[in-house]
């Protein structure tokens, strides 16, 4: 399993779709990026400037099989979970990182509008709000959940909060439907027995009583492809390997790439799976690591038998019972519209999303200018990449 075929949306700072690790074969230059968008209306270009996005979209698929001829010393030596998986690059922040959690909501939308075009199975959303809200009325719950409604497996990292009262009340880990997932450290052995939770690995209950996270998978000390020049590798320049085209990163952020990248390998052996029979097949399969709770153990998830999942669940209030979809018409948010713009360097895909903003005043409270956007203030909350507080944990 390479996971061939799967398209994993990564929803995140955007991706350097090309990287050789994220090459077809060896011998072209035909990139795995198979599409690329930007919905934030202050980001300059498609590709990752921030180096967030890359990070994480390595971790899932990334190959540096393809580096031969490039750079023999790195050769197979950083693998992705899903090597063969096809990426869709979602750049929801600006050059430096920077977020609303609108950009994200605009983002979930265009991988479930493009869904079929590029068989996206899987969204990765390695981000939270700032604001902690109750997953039954927060915008961006609903919008990962109609998602999840739509055929997607929705995974999100829990936190870096640790066991802090509110760690796991964050929009999207928050949502009782999507893969929420946790840190371990796994000491750099081959055995999950001698694994232990990281301590920063946001878990505990959300304010609706709901666990998090389901499930746990490593996250420290983790190397993968870096976009060149990106604000990380300025950050920790001892982080970077392989003649700087590798970068060695920690947080939940990680364990839900690798998570993301283990259900590309799933769907690929059970493409007719829905998310709750993923979600159900890597829960009802999960090794116990004494003491830390349960990680995920792709092998035996492929024989789970009869996988099900998030059985009498309450959905979020703006989602439609009947169709599973956000009734736009109760939310405070509006549907957005993309034009083309196809100036990709990828030549892939590229769009964006139809409003425009006052970038100036991304630093402000409100970033937006309300004479010139369709929604209302009440619908806007920060994102944050949350991050480690050293990238070499």
């Amino acid at each position: 399993m390479t996971g061939k075929g799967v398209g994993v949306a990564v929803i995140d700072t955007g991706i350097a779709g090309d990287l050789p690790d994220f090459r077809r074969h060896s011998n072209t230059r035909e990139s795995r990026v198979v599409a690329s968008a930007v919905t934030n209306p202050c980001a300059k270009e498609a590709t990752d400037n921030y180096g967030h996005g890359t990070h994480v979209a390595g971790l899932i698929a990334g190959n540096s099989m393809a580096l031969q001829g490039d750079d023999y010393s790195s050769y197979s030596r950083n693998m992705g979970i899903a090597p063969g998986a096809d990426l869709i690059s979602v750049k929801v922040a600006d050059e430096d990182g920077n977020s609303d959690v609108l950009d994200v909501i605009y983002g979930l939308q265009f991988a479930v509008d493009n869904k079929v075009a590029h068989n996206i199975r899987v969204i990765n959303l390695s981000l939270s709000s700032t604001v902690a809200e109750s997953y039954l009325t927060d915008p961006l719950d609903a919008a990962v959940e109609q998602a999840w409604n739509a055929g997607i497996v929705v995974v999100a990292a829990a936190g870096n909060e640790g066991t802090q009262a509110d760690a796991v009340t964050y929009a999207p880990g928050n949502d009782p439907y999507v893969i929420t997932v946790g840190a371990v450290n796994d000491r750099n052995t081959k055995t999950v027995l001698d694994d232990v939770l990281a301590p920063w690995s946001s878990h505990g209950l959300t304010q609706d009583g709901v666990r998090k996270p389901e499930v746990l998978a490593p996250g420290t000390s983790l190397t993968a492809a870096v976009a060149p020049n990106s604000d990380i590798t300025k950050q920790c320049t001892a982080c970077i390997s392989g003649e700087g085209r590798y970068f060695k990163m920690g947080g939940t952020s990680m364990s839900a790439a690798i998570v993301s990248g283990t259900v590309a390998l799933l769907l690929e052996e059970h493409p007719t799976w829905t998310p709750n029979q993923v979600k159900g097949a890597l829960v009802q399969k999960l090794v116990n690591v004494p003491g830390v709770g349960g990680e995920v153990n792709v092998q035996e998830s492929r024989n789970a038998v009869n996988p099900t999942s998030n059985v009498g669940l309450t959905p979020s209030t703006t989602i439609d019972t009947t169709t599973g979809l956000i009734d736009w018409t109760r939310a405070s948010f509006r549907r957005a519209s993309f034009r083309d713009a196809s100036d990709s360097g990828l030549n892939a895909n590229w769009t964006r999303a139809s409003f425009r903003c006052t970038c100036s005043l991304i630093e402000v409270a409100d970033p937006v200018d309300p004479t010139r956007a369709s929604f209302r203030r009440a619908s806007f909350r920060r994102a944050s990449f949350r991050k480690t507080a050293d990238f070499d944990k």
